[in-house]
């Protein structure tokens, strides 16, 4: 009878830590995480292509299920915050060929739904007078202005195609940057939209992702997954893969590397120190 009862024990005790083990592994939502936002209160939120949602994470690296958007979502590619706070989607099949919708409190805006010009949206970015700019299928930029319907022909500001090939872009300090597959271009327009050929400083490297902190200071992570500073040209960290996305909390000291292949999200303080791997 003893021999049953310890031998019921330890089949329990499996059966439990099996469960703990499958409910760890479950716990993870990532799935070819691609584009990253963090909004004012320090919540990390993630395009998760792969699953086909937006899921949010909490300031202390908590998943948040009560944050995941499911609604109208087609393989997001691209996250950003408007100044009122709304999170922006980039959707890459969104219609057809990808549109860009707001969500204000996790719910849909459907009024505020770009489609028009939209072509496979791989990435957005919104300054401080809440103009959209969008980086269609690498090809171009389309800039859409916020005091208009954005789905509106009136609501598009203007097309930047400097070479056809828009890797990524980044809007902060009231100027556009953006890079192609040889190029890193810092300060290449104004928000003011004025018409002439793009201006600013140029580095020659290749940038799969950009991003900006309150400082303005550019960061971009090439194919190698080096990490340089503009203006300084500062080498930042040596990254062991190639980030999908990245997003920096200028609040908190924070930056965060989408690694689409594990299916994880890497966090490094400002000053390049690793502080934790969501996955």
């Amino acid at each position: 009878m003893q021999l049953m009862k310890t031998i019921a024990r330890t089949a329990a005790a499996q059966v439990c830590l099996l469960m703990v083990a499958t409910a760890g592994f479950a716990a993870n939502p990532l799935n070819s995480p691609t584009g990253l936002a963090v909004d004012t209160k320090g919540n990390l939120w993630v395009a998760n292509t792969g699953a086909n949602n937006v899921v949010e994470f909490t300031s202390k690296y908590a998943f948040e299920s009560a944050g995941t958007i499911t609604q109208a979502i087609h393989y997001p590619t691209g996250l950003a915050f408007d100044p009122a706070g709304s999170l922006w989607v980039a959707n890459f099949f969104g219609g057809g060929v990808g549109n860009v919708t707001e969500y204000t409190g996790g719910v849909q805006n459907t009024s505020n739904t770009i489609s028009q010009r939209i072509s496979f949206p791989r990435g957005i970015a919104i300054d401080a007078l809440s103009s959209i700019w969008v980086n269609n299928n690498s090809m171009n930029v389309t800039v859409y202005a916020a005091a208009t319907d954005y789905g509106a022909p009136t609501g598009l500001v203007r097309t930047i195609a400097p070479y056809g090939d828009v890797l990524c872009l980044t809007v902060s300090q009231g100027v556009f940057s953006y890079a192609s597959s040889s190029t890193v271009y810092q300060n290449a327009e104004t928000i003011a939209l004025a018409t002439g050929t793009l201006a600013g400083s140029s580095i020659a490297a290749s940038a799969v992702a950009l991003a900006s902190d309150s400082s303005g200071n550019l960061y971009f992570a090439g194919s190698h997954g080096v990490v340089v500073i503009l203006p300084a040209n500062r080498f930042f960290l040596q990254l062991p893969f190639v980030p999908a996305g990245m997003a920096i909390d200028s609040v908190r000291g924070r930056v965060y590397f989408s690694n689409a292949t594990a299916n994880s999200i890497s966090v490094y303080s400002t000053a390049g120190v690793l502080l934790k791997t969501i996955e």
